[in-house]
């Protein structure tokens, strides 16, 4: 019964990374090995489109209204944009030292994007399709950024350099640069924007910065080699992916403290809360399923086969149903609400 409810939509080419436009009609996904993005309609579950980009696209960032698909393109140094509602390409930018990552600040009109072997930031301006400010120098190897809700500032995670950079987004310069622990690899930042965490995989610690002061207030230690971090329950309970045991860390961001370590399959890597409900669903690489977690209770209630080797997931807004990348396997897992409700009641 479960099985039969999940949907496989099969695919020509590997997924990575999985966007979903604010309407919930599209879903983007990445293809690093075709050097492309596939679009699949949300109602349907069908392949509507495929768009040919830069090489080795790992990425993709929706502007706030859907209107704009960006790219960055390791191997192509370069940045793609994407008209959404035409399905084709309004113009390919070029950047230097293999874009990593990108984001895009919340009134859609730049793109930032991570450029982890010049060591720098590139701006761009999204609606001039050009460049706003040039590149920003930062740390050693930027591999991830996010912005502050309220867009004054954007954080950037330096890998080899151990630091986190601040970038003023009003005049886009360089504020300062706060050291955090071991091979920093991302970060998750609670939904008011007042705290940013960050992952360390080479020392299994958090680092935890406030954003109004730029301070590195703690670290704590978590599982081992801590892949993944992302709030949950409206930003009472931080959870921290630990692909070198199988655990996921819960904290308590109020105290900062360890509350819980939960047991899932082998190698969680990403993971994403449904949204209107009390479960959190992690994705185990070599598992090859879904972990389930009932977050009042903090523990798991469960696991789901999807495909061979999941790398991605991503909800609905309405939480009616999630899709899973299935890297080896060339598909997408959609899972309905009611396979999850399904399985914790049975």
């Amino acid at each position: 019964m479960t099985l039969g409810l999940i949907t496989t939509v099969e695919l020509d080419y590997m997924p990575e990374h999985l966007a979903i436009t604010p309407n919930c009609k599209c879903l983007y996904v990445t293809h690093p090995d075709a050097d492309g993005v596939s679009i699949i309609d949300v109602t349907s579950n069908e392949t509507t489109g495929f768009i040919r980009v830069g090489s080795k696209p790992k990425f993709v960032a929706i502007t706030p209204d859907g209107s704009i698909a960006l790219t960055p393109n390791a191997l192509g140094n370069s940045v793609t944009i994407i008209s959404h509602k035409e399905h084709h390409i309004i113009a390919e930018l070029p950047v230097h030292g293999r874009p990593r990552h990108i984001a895009i600040t919340p009134n859609g009109l730049f793109a930032m994007v991570a450029n982890s072997l010049s060591n720098s930031v590139t701006v761009i301006d999204i609606m001039q399709r050009d460049f706003a400010r040039g590149n920003i120098p930062v740390g050693h190897e930027p591999v991830f950024v996010g912005i502050t809700p309220c867009g004054k500032k954007a954080y950037v995670v330096n890998r080899r350099s151990n630091t986190v950079s601040v970038i003023d987004c009003v005049n886009f310069t360089l504020i300062s640069e706060i050291p955090v622990g071991v091979a920093p690899r991302c970060f998750a930042m609670n939904p008011e924007g007042t705290f940013i965490y960050v992952i360390n995989t080479g020392d299994d610690t958090v680092t935890v910065i406030r954003t109004d002061t730029d301070e590195r207030l703690t670290s704590m230690k978590v599982g081992r080699v801590p892949s993944y971090i992302l709030f949950a329950d409206a930003g009472k309970k931080l959870y921290i992916l630990n692909g070198g045991d199988d655990t996921v860390s819960v904290v308590d961001p109020r105290t900062n403290k360890l509350i819980s370590t939960i047991q899932v399959g082998d190698t969680p890597l990403h993971a994403a809360g449904i949204p209107e409900t009390e479960f959190l669903l992690v994705v185990n690489l070599n598992g090859n399923n879904i972990s389930i977690i009932d977050i009042p209770a903090n523990r798991s209630v469960g696991s789901l086969p999807v495909g061979s080797k999941p790398v991605t997931i991503a909800p609905l807004a309405d939480g009616s149903k999630m899709y899973v990348a299935n890297e080896e396997s060339c598909s997408i897992s959609v899972i309905p609400l009611e396979v999850i409700r399904w399985l914790i009641d049975s």
